[in-house]
Parts: structure tokens; C-alpha cells; sequence
């Protein structure tokens, strides 16, 4: 997956953009504290381990 398909699960999750961080945007969910950090190499493969834990951030109810 690379980090442009994982960008438009996180927004279909509900996730709206903050703000422009120096390397990454910050994204924030309505109800949830914790900010979810995105690199900005939209054509790059996400590597798998990074991909399953930010993957169980954005469903984590």
C-alpha cells in the first residue's frame, strides 16, 4: 500500500487534516486526543509493520 491509498482510508475514517507539520501532516479524529502522523511520500510503499500499526491507529475505536 503506499502512503497516498492509506491517506484516503484514514479521511474515509473520519480523520480531517490539522495542520503541515515539517515532514509529516497531522491528521486528527473527532473524540480522539491522539494526532495520526503521515509522511508525505505519497508514491512510496509503506513498509509492513509501520503499515499494520498505523492501520490498527485509524480503526481503533
Amino acid at each position: 500500500m503506499t502512503w497516498n491509498e492509506f491517506r484516503r482510508i484514514v479521511i474515509n475514517e473520519g480523520w480531517r487534516l490539522e495542520r503541515h507539520g515539517s515532514s509529516h501532516d497531522i491528521y486528527r479524529k473527532p473524540g480522539r486526543s491522539d494526532p495520526l502522523l503521515l509522511e508525505r511520500h505519497w508514491n512510496e510503499e509503506i513498509k509492513p509493520n509501520l503499515q499494520k500499526r498505523l492501520l490498527k491507529q485509524v480503526e481503533d475505536k
